[in-house]
């Protein structure tokens, strides 16, 4: 929890309905000036409030000149005091107005008592400003005061009350699981981090408290789920700022941001591996195929995750650019293995880096695949649109050659143009759902071609130079391939 600082108070004249308030107050503090005492929790040997428990009941059967002199002390005597000498008066006081972070509070300035302990008085019976009264005994005498309801406790064990947590937990409907904390030997968890809260949790429980220090409560952000075993955990060493947080400088949101900041600069200090929310300690196989990369993705990343990392997002191109720049010509140079087409890779501008490399690794194979098949200079359409689909094939398989068809028949082409990609479908198996797209005759023809497209798709050298000829004459076509 924060420092408090002294209220800044200002004056003003009281309001009929808090005038009557505070005259209630001061009524029943004089019928039993003991109950605004705590209940005892815990097991001292010797009570703190046995003195007053003593001295209050007192105030009971004196008279209006006693009353005000005792409300001269300067002590929680005094502001008992005070309070009960406004049911003495004829005309409403005027009251004094302490500026909170919570809102203002209007108090009657009575007697010499300090302004914490008149409103904690005059205020007996709200559940927050009730504590101000034992703030200060409370870390003098080392004592654990828990407000809530109607009712206030004072313990030497430092554990909270469980009727106490479920009472902020109810009032402020906390929920979630992301932040766990140890209040003594009393485990608590709240908070989520995808809410991004703009509030600080813990400090809804502390503020109904009166604590001598806040070392019996720990705080651990608790959103990551081990993949694998580890000697020491990387969370044991994670510290956000988890004091400030007690403290009440930082919110929820803010400690989460700082946690994920720790794990982004101690992953790779401690070569861990951490995809979001789930850490792979330092098994980075187990990391890179969690990922689900593609063959060529795997490639790259086998050479190119050097150490251990933290990503936000749990993909395998994420990673690839996150690595990038520091290991770019590494996993170009590992996927199209020749020199000069890593060089037309890595000057590629457009494009993630994921699709640079898939890009290179089709350079590559389109390489591959054109040494195994004829260099043609001329080809009549009907030929040229069989060639790149079957190119296509061989390059990257049916996904690819099924784009370089579509590609054909959205122009719109003749029907021998159009009998060939049918042909294509039928060989891949891909016609269903397409008959509509072609008429009878390039059905008809689409059918008797097929066996040559999936000879095609399947022959290099000279034979794929064959196929690729008979299957142009097949459509009627006499212009010559060279």
């Amino acid at each position: 929890m924060a420092k408090r600082r002294r209220l800044k108070s200002s004056i003003r004249s009281s309001s009929k309905s808090l005038e009557r308030r505070l005259m209630e107050r001061g009524r029943a503090l004089r019928q039993d000036p003991t109950l605004i005492l705590p209940i005892c929790h815990g097991a001292c040997r010797r009570c703190a409030f046995d003195s007053l428990r003593k001295k209050l009941p007192l105030l009971k059967n004196m008279d209006e000149l006693r009353v005000r002199k005792e409300a001269n002390r300067k002590n929680l005597i005094g502001a008992v005091a005070g309070t009960i000498s406004l049911t003495f008066d004829e005309k409403a006081p005027y009251l004094m107005i302490a500026h909170m972070p919570q809102g203002d509070v209007s108090y009657a300035l009575k007697g010499k008592a300090d302004q914490d302990l008149l409103i904690g008085i005059q205020y007996y019976d709200d559940p927050f400003l009730r504590l101000f009264a034992f703030r200060n005994m409370a870390k003098r005498k080392k004592l654990h005061i828990y407000s809530w309801g109607n009712l206030i406790t004072c313990s030497d064990i430092t554990d909270p009350p469980k009727e106490f947590i479920e009472w902020v937990s109810k009032k402020y409907e906390i929920e979630g699981k992301d932040i766990k904390v140890r209040w003594s030997t009393t485990e608590l968890e709240f908070g989520d981090e995808r809410s991004k809260a703009k509030t600080n949790t813990i400090s809804k429980f502390l503020q109904y408290t009166a604590l001598p220090e806040l070392e019996t409560i720990e705080v651990k952000v608790d959103i990551l789920n081990c993949k694998t075993s580890c000697d020491r955990c990387i969370m044991d060493d994670l510290d956000p700022g988890y004091a400030s947080y007690i403290k009440g400088e930082i919110d929820d949101s803010e400690l989460f941001k700082k946690y994920r900041e720790e794990l982004k600069t101690m992953a790779p200090e401690r070569d861990f591996f951490i995809s979001e929310n789930d850490c792979y300690g330092g098994d980075r196989d187990l990391f890179i195929s969690s990922l689900g990369p593609n063959e060529v993705e795997k490639i790259a990343l086998n050479v190119g995750l050097k150490r251990g990392i933290y990503i936000d997002k749990g993909t395998s191109s994420k990673l690839i650019e996150a690595i990038w720049d520091e290991s770019k010509e590494d996993m170009v140079m590992a996927v199209v293995g020749d020199s000069s087409l890593a060089k037309e890779v890595l000057s590629l501008k457009t494009g993630s880096s994921s699709d640079r490399l898939g890009r290179g690794y089709f350079m590559r194979r389109v390489k591959e695949i054109g040494a195994k098949l004829p260099t043609y200079k001329k080809l009549p359409k009907v030929a040229l649109v069989a060639d790149e689909i079957a190119r296509a094939y061989k390059a990257d398989g049916e996904s690819l050659a099924l784009g370089v068809l579509e590609g054909w028949m959205r122009r719109g082409e003749d029907t021998k143009v159009k009998s060939v990609i049918r042909a294509f479908l039928l060989a891949l198996n891909a016609e269903k759902g397409s008959d509509w797209r072609f008429s009878q005759i390039e059905m008809e023809l689409g059918e008797y071609l097929r066996g040559h497209a999936q000879n095609l798709l399947e022959s290099e050298g000279d034979e794929y130079d064959s196929v690729l000829k008979e299957m142009v004459r097949e459509t009627g076509v006499t212009e010559e391939i060279s």
